[in-house]
């Protein structure tokens, strides 16, 4: 509970000297000064919603509840504790229709970071290492026989700076932020970002070998006061 009398339950996802961030139940981020803080408790109910595991089979039911006790641990199953983007949108190519198909080879390579109202973007989840599946997810044509996957995700710069992403997998990938395109220097995107939520889009060459291991971490910049989080929920 706050000392202005409102109450905010979750589950704990990050603490440090000043505040706390929870993740409540609709999957959202909210943080809290520790100044505002009345009272710290655990409940006694579950943030999981009454009735969720009726449509399992026992099998199903059994598979989930070994994945979730050993979700954490050390092992294949362990989640980072680093800044990784795990909320990601793709590029649907509203199967397979000639025309959209079309109407994107023909316009700029950066066309893709528009607001085009035609866009199509659809969720997308990394795994529990971190890594993006890309199996199943459309890739759109661009030049020639050239086919790409189009990603895009969010981050929330809350103090202006210069910010740098590690990208793990496929090196020939195009990255842009907001809509200027990023030079990628070894395994890094380095930028200037003012404050505020900004778009991060990719383009990732669906015949590459390592697109399978695709991730996205931010990383600290000696010398930056920049403070980026990654968005990720729903």
């Amino acid at each position: 509970s706050l000392k202005d009398g409102s109450l905010i339950s979750g589950t704990l996802s990050k603490e440090d000297a000043q505040s706390i961030t929870v993740r409540d139940a609709s999957d959202q981020s909210i943080v809290v000064s520790k100044s505002d803080i009345a009272s710290q408790t655990i409940s006694p109910v579950s943030l999981m919603p009454p009735g969720l595991t009726a449509s399992l089979r026992k099998d199903e039911l059994a598979d989930m509840v070994a994945f979730l006790s050993e979700l954490g641990k050390e092992g294949a199953y362990k989640v980072s504790s680093g800044r990784i983007a795990r909320t990601f949108q793709y590029l649907h190519d509203q199967d397979g229709d000639s025309g959209f198909a079309d109407l994107l080879r023909h316009k700029p390579f950066g066309y893709v970071t528009s607001d085009d109202p035609l866009f199509e973007w659809r969720p997308l989840y990394s795994k529990v290492d971190g890594t993006l599946p890309l199996d199943g997810v459309p890739a759109l044509r661009q030049q020639g026989l050239t086919r790409v996957h189009y990603l895009r995700f969010q981050i929330d710069v809350r103090t202006a700076g210069k910010i740098s992403l590690k990208m793990s997998g496929p090196e020939e990938s195009v990255l842009w932020a907001e809509d200027e395109m990023v030079e990628r220097k070894n395994d890094r995107y380095a930028f200037d970002v003012e404050r505020g939520l900004k778009t991060i889009t990719l383009a990732i060459r669906d015949n590459l070998p390592n697109k399978s291991k695709l991730s996205i971490e931010i990383v600290d910049m000696p010398g930056s006061k920049a403070q980026p989080q990654v968005i990720n929920g729903k």
